[in-house]
């Protein structure tokens, strides 16, 4: 008979990745195949649970890899959202500024229309300098926006890199400790059939005697099934 280290065996599976709830209940589903007896029948069963196990776990940790690209793309489009509206909002300024020069223009040529002999120098200098600083305005929020987009550029790729190598890293822990788990489940299995085969007549009794005991559990169980539905019925 092979003894299974218990608090060795959810270590071991902690150290893996998994956590303590899902270490315990693996630990205790091979206890239990373990304790008395190993059958090719129990190594199969055994091989099947674990099986299941790392069906389940490869599914949770897709799902995971799911959610984080969902959120990243999330936050890509609002990113984009925000941007796109503060280009919108900086185009409707500008627009409003012009609209204000454009009728302050017309408002000073109709007013001043009887002083243009004497003030036409001073006004073009005027309208120069106008036009100067529109332009100088024009350009110095061009330059705000290239400046803006090329950090939003700069900043996304660097997450984008960063995000990457997480998943990457994780990834290859990941499948490295799987590596070493299905391992060391492997090396225990070979080590507890190469202890049974010295014991196969004591492996026999105690075959029967599980059979004989899974059968009373059984007839128990059923009884307490019988009892309950009578009280509740």
């Amino acid at each position: 008979m092979a003894a299974v280290d218990t608090l060795e065996a959810t270590r071991k599976l902690r150290d893996a990745g998994m956590e303590e709830t899902q270490a315990e209940a693996v630990v205790e589903v091979i206890s239990s195949v373990t304790d008395d007896l190993m059958t090719k029948d129990d190594a199969a069963r055994l091989e099947s649970g674990i099986k299941s196990f790392l069906t389940q776990f490869m599914a949770e940790y897709r799902a995971d890899i799911a959610e984080l690209k969902s959120e990243f793309a999330q936050f890509k489009a609002e990113s984009e959202s925000n941007f796109a509206q503060f280009k919108a909002e900086n185009k409707a300024d500008i627009s409003e500024l012009k609209s204000e020069f454009d009728q302050f223009k017309t408002e000073s040529e109709s007013n001043f229309a009887q002083f243009r002999a004497e003030s036409e120098s001073n006004f073009a200098q005027f309208r120069a300098e106008s036009e100067s600083n529109l332009a100088q305005f024009k350009t110095e929020i061009k330059s705000d926006l290239v400046q803006f987009k090329t950090e939003v550029k700069s900043d996304f790729t660097k997450f984008k890199t960063e995000v990457k190598s997480e998943l990457a890293q994780s990834r290859a822990e990941s499948e490295s400790n799987f590596t070493k788990f299905k391992i060391e489940v492997r090396s225990e299995l070979a080590q507890s059939r190469a202890e049974n085969k010295s014991d196969i007549n004591q492996l026999k009794g105690n075959f029967y005697r599980a059979l004989w005991i899974q059968g009373l559990s059984l007839f128990v169980i059923v009884g307490s099934f019988v009892t309950a539905a009578t009280i509740l019925g």
